[in-house]
Formats: C-alpha cells, sequence, structure tokens
C-alpha cells in the first residue's frame, strides 16, 4: 500500500470509529462523549489484546492463504465474537476500534490513559502474527518469516493461496487444504 492510501485509510478508520460511537451514544440518547471508560489496564488485559490482534490476522490470512478470501466477512465475524468471550480484553483486536471506545463510558469503553496499553499488546499481536503467517502460507525460513518486519512494502506479504489450495482450485475441489509444511522451511 503507498504512504498516501495508507494514512487515508488509518484516518477513516479512526474517523469511523469515533462516528460510530457519536451515533451509539445518539441512538441511547447519551451525552455525545463520555471520557471516563471502564478502566482496562491489567497486564492480562493487555496479553488478551496480543491474542486477539494475533487471531484476527491469522483468521483473514488463514482464509486468504487456504484461497478462501470470499469466507473473510464470516470469518471475522465469528472470530470477533468468540473474542469477545475469550480474552479478558473483550478483544479490541484494532487500534481504531479501541480509539472509537475511548469516548464511551459505557460497558465497551476504555479509559483514554489505558490506550497505549491496549495498543502495545496489538502491535506485540502484529509483531508475531506477520512472521508466523508468513512462515506457514508462504513457507518461508524462520529466518526469513522474521525478516518480514523489515521488508520493503513491494515485498511484504503476498497473501497467496499456498500450494495445496492451488492444486486443489486446479481440480476443481473445495476441500480445506494444510499449510506449506513447516517442517521442510525451517532454517
Amino acid at each position: 500500500m503507498k504512504p498516501r492510501s495508507t494514512l487515508c485509510y488509518i484516518v477513516a478508520q479512526f474517523s469511523g470509529a469515533l462516528v460510530g460511537t457519536l451515533v451509539a451514544h445518539m441512538m441511547w440518547e447519551l451525552p455525545a462523549v463520555s471520557w471516563d471508560g471502564k478502566t482496562r489496564n491489567t497486564s492480562g488485559e493487555v496479553a488478551g489484546e496480543a491474542v486477539a490482534m494475533f487471531g484476527l490476522l491469522l483468521t483473514i490470512f488463514g482464509c486468504i492463504g487456504s484461497g478462501n478470501e470470499k469466507d473473510i466477512p464470516l470469518a471475522v465475524a465469528l472470530f470477533v465474537t468468540s473474542g469477545y468471550w475469550y480474552t479478558s480484553s473483550t478483544a479490541f483486536a484494532n487500534p481504531a476500534v479501541t480509539f472509537g471506545r475511548c469516548f464511551t463510558d459505557t460497558f465497551a469503553g476504555i479509559r483514554p490513559i489505558d490506550f497505549a496499553g491496549f495498543f502495545g499488546g496489538q502491535v506485540a499481536g502484529f509483531v508475531v502474527a506477520m512472521p508466523f503467517y508468513s512462515y506457514m502460507y508462504e513457507g518461508t525460513s524462520v529466518l526469513g518469516a522474521v525478516g518480514v518486519l523489515w521488508r520493503q512494502p513491494e515485498g511484504h506479504v503476498k497473501c497467496k493461496p499456498n500450494k495445496g489450495a492451488e492444486d486443489k482450485k486446479d481440480k476443481g475441489t473445495t476441500e480445506a487444504t494444510d499449510a506449506v509444511n513447516p517442517v521442510s522451511t525451517v532454517v
């Protein structure tokens, strides 16, 4: 993604999160903005955000890597719904969502001061998920997978279906496929 497009995407995400909070408050006749959100500052909740981000990215990339891009919306919806119940943080899993929730004091809110911890957990989940994806679905060596964090944008994760998915598509089947054998790619 080009820097300008990336910036526009980030602005749209964060603006949408804020507008979504304002609209929700309007529908429930709450004050437009409430800064006193729920306290979410434990190390367990930050770890929960790392797990949520890791899981969300692997859900998306798993659909792509297995050639099931059309299933991404449903898979993400199911992941986020289940993440609400199995993570200690209730799976915000997105810095823009976390930002939007800073403007409400409802059960879904977060105190603005706790944003940094959640963002740190989300970054940690990203830093683990990207090399993991590269290793599992692109067949990259362990060292090469870690290097994905330093690649130039044009060499970044290709998000192509794995070899097994391509072979099954050629045969006209829709069976789920296994990821590239990671044992053969270890350095």
